[in-house]
């Protein structure tokens, strides 16, 4: 089967890949970071920590929260956490797995949807989101809800951006692992249809929005996806 035989149509949302997941036992797996890549998420929740500010005072909004994994891991360090993502079924993930956890809140959020986000939050999370976005006028229509959301001084971090300028290095690479090739090229379509993330898109719709480009940075090194992704922190002006 090549390539051009499988006419692959991007998911744009992502809808059947997470509720599939929702039926892997293993948390970090079913989180969407693959097996036996704990410690890198680990590393992965310390770098979101500092590059955050995190802090006792602090009310973060985790949008686009998958099953809860992060605000798990982050609300010891924080005042509340406001989280959520667009799925029901993974909402309801989330609510069970911080269950128990006081200061942490679930609810519906889409950040196409202006509406759905969080107010009140100094810090907002929104971790390997933006590129289950269809293109760039989506992802640009997101940042500037966020913009809408966010208060003057609010950091903003958009986490584990897959860069589109390592796309081709990566789909090159999927010929190197040890996958049947049926299974090789239904992932080479699905990567070259979807649209991942450039940085100048982002920075371009984050000072539309009001935001003031902070930095950006890679994931932690022991993260064995950090290679393809950046992350960018954002300041509402």
């Amino acid at each position: 089967m090549t390539d051009k035989q499988e006419q692959i149509t991007f998911d744009t949302n992502y809808a059947a890949h997470y509720r599939e997941k929702l039926a892997v036992r293993n948390l970090i797996e079913r989180s969407g970071w693959g097996p036996d890549n704990e410690v890198g998420v680990f590393h992965l929740v310390v770098q979101i920590a500092r590059e955050l500010r995190l802090g006792p005072k602090d009310q973060l909004a985790d949008i686009g929260c998958g099953v809860g994994i992060f605000s798990l891991l982050l609300s010891p360090m924080v005042a509340g956490v406001q989280a959520g993502d667009y799925l029901p079924e993974v909402c309801a993930s989330a609510a069970e797995n911080t269950q128990g956890i006081a200061n942490i809140a679930i609810s519906p959020m889409d950040l196409l949807k202006a509406a759905s986000l969080p107010r009140g939050c100094n810090k907002i999370l929104v971790n390997s989101v933006l590129q289950t976005l269809p293109d760039d006028s989506h992802m640009a229509a997101a940042i500037d809800n966020l913009g809408s959301a966010a208060a003057p001084g609010t950091l903003c971090l958009l986490a584990c951006n897959a860069d589109r300028g390592q796309k081709e290095e990566y789909i090159a690479g999927i010929e190197r692992l040890n996958f049947p090739e049926e299974r090789k090229a239904r992932m080479r379509a699905i990567h070259r249809a979807a649209p991942w993330v450039d940085r100048d898109v982002v920075a371009s719709a984050a000072e539309r929005a009001g935001f003031k480009v902070v930095a950006m940075s890679s994931p932690p090194e022991k993260l064995w996806q950090s290679w393809y992704m950046f992350h960018a922190l954002l300041e509402k002006a």
